[in-house]
């Protein structure tokens, strides 16, 4: 596992840390003692909520993805409350097999499907419904935790950037989060946008007005935010890469053997400066695919987040080793070097290319 940063824990002493995490004799007492050493924030130690966001195509199926196994292992009680949503572009199939091809329904379902994930249309309904999801269930002193991978875990990371610009809207409000997202994406910098400056204070007003105060992110835990969230959206949403300093501890785990274009990583700071204390991005072996299919970023990622408040229960049995593969295969040769030529990475002065 190569690591972003030295003062990382080396892989033997995090494996050995892990381990005695999922001890299931010590397990509660070891939760105690590794949140009370977690870093100050100030964020009480209330009751914990816990949103979930899974990859494009990711549901719960036979093979499940890191989220859907991080969701499987958290204590689900009155003081820890949970929500998973499935990726972009996943929808309900029929099960009588080939016969359900000939419907008309299951060919327009499958377009639809094809269409999200190439454009991440239905990105917005997934956030807001996570958004509501907050709004309702929301106490004074609970701790918010957001978890997703690759689109998913840019979702989590604009539903931070909503707590921190428009805030969370009161219980019963459901009529106006629609008004608070679009409050929250008209704020972003952009030379196109002459009314910028009346949004940021209409922002203000809206979360004094209408949204609980001083309520936050604590921890936003995400597997490979990748750059490309869909084919027309060419700029990025406010508080998404502008260091993560409205959250508590913000922790990635980064791909490091992925070489597609559309694939780059969503950085905390944007690639551009350093991290602050607050944030953990560390690279781990493998591809987009692998990062999220067990092994040591789910073992890392559990770690940080139980190091945070988080409650789970111990793993039992062996954590299995994954097989990496080969992101860059034929079909994506040919659509990135042949078909669509992608720009790709450059650093020579005024022709620096950051993303497609």
């Amino acid at each position: 596992m190569a690591q972003a940063s030295t003062s990382q824990p080396s892989s033997a002493a995090l494996n050995e840390s892990t381990a005695r995490l999922v001890a299931p004799t010590s397990f509660n007492d070891t939760v105690r003692k590794i949140a009370s050493k977690a870093t100050q924030c100030p964020c009480p130690p209330g009751r914990n909520l816990v949103v979930c966001i899974d990859g494009t195509s990711n549901q719960f199926s036979k093979e499940n993805s890191n989220v859907v196994e991080l969701y499987s292992r958290l204590v689900k009680d009155a003081d820890q409350l949970t929500y998973y949503n499935s990726g972009i572009g996943t929808y309900v199939k029929h099960s009588e097999g080939w016969r359900s091809w000939l419907s008309l329904f299951s060919w327009w379902q499958a377009f639809v499907h094809a269409i999200d994930m190439a454009t991440a249309w239905t990105l917005k309904s997934k956030v807001l419904s996570a958004y509501q999801w907050l709004s309702e269930n929301y106490e004074d002193g609970d701790r918010i935790f957001l978890f997703g991978f690759s689109r998913g875990a840019y979702q989590v990371r604009v539903i931070a950037g909503m707590l921190e610009l428009v805030g969370l809207l009161y219980k019963g409000n459901n009529e106006q989060i629609p008004f608070a997202y679009e409050l929250y994406t008209n704020s972003i910098s952009d030379d196109r946008r002459s009314d910028e400056k009346k949004q940021k204070p209409l922002c203000a007003h809206f979360k004094r007005t209408l949204s609980r105060p001083n309520v936050r992110a604590h921890f936003v835990g995400t597997w490979d935010t990748v750059s490309s969230v869909g084919i027309f959206r060419g700029r990025r949403l406010p508080e998404t890469i502008t260091g993560m300093k409205h959250v508590c501890y913000f922790r990635q785990a980064l791909a490091l053997d992925e070489l597609r274009v559309k694939f780059l990583p969503e950085f905390a700071n944007g690639g551009a400066a350093p991290s602050g204390e607050n944030i953990k991005e560390v690279w781990f072996a493998g591809s987009h695919s692998d990062i999220n299919l067990f092994g040591p970023s789910l073992r890392w990622m559990s770690y940080e987040a139980i190091s945070s408040g988080l409650r789970m229960i111990p793993r039992q049995g062996e954590w299995s080793r994954i097989p990496l593969n080969d992101s860059m295969s034929w079909w994506w040769r040919i659509l990135e070097y042949s078909l669509f030529p992608i720009p790709r990475l450059s650093y020579k002065g005024k022709d620096d290319i950051e993303r497609w």
